[in-house]
Parts: C-alpha cells; sequence; structure tokens
C-alpha cells in the first residue's frame, strides 16, 4: 500500500473548523436585546470570544484580552 491510500480523509462535517462554523451561524441567531447606542462588538463576536477563550484555556479576561490580535483568533474564530 502507498502513503496515499493510508492517510486520511478530510472530514467535512468532523472537524473544527465546521464546528467553529456551526457555532458562529448558531451565536448569530441569538437575540441581542442590549441598547444599540451602547455597543462596541456584535454579540456574535462577543459569544466567539468567550468560546476562543474556553479553547485556548486563558486563565483570565487579561490573558485573553493581551493576544487580541492574535490572528488565529482572525482567522479560526472570525472575530
Amino acid at each position: 500500500m502507498t502513503d496515499q491510500t493510508l492517510s486520511p480523509r478530510t472530514r467535512r462535517f468532523l472537524s473544527a473548523d465546521a464546528l467553529f462554523k456551526l457555532l458562529r451561524t448558531r451565536f448569530q441567531c441569538v437575540q441581542d436585546d442590549r441598547k444599540q447606542a451602547n455597543l462596541t462588538y456584535p454579540m456574535v463576536d462577543v459569544l466567539m470570544s468567550a468560546l476562543a477563550m474556553f479553547v485556548f484555556k486563558d486563565p483570565s479576561l487579561l490573558a485573553f484580552e493581551e493576544r487580541k490580535d492574535d490572528q488565529s483568533l482572525k482567522r479560526i474564530f472570525k472575530i
């Protein structure tokens, strides 16, 4: 057998990217009852940030905030 026959295929629906995309879609359906005048961040970005903080296992909000310019937040979580 060659290496090509042993390599696993990418599963479209069983990957982290597919899960994050699904969650982002679901988070967009969450009703936002905040006053529009005071909004800085959309609700979907707030929820995705909470998920990212959980996934990265940051010990504090400050530690997470220090990585706000991290490219993985933009690439993986679309924040």
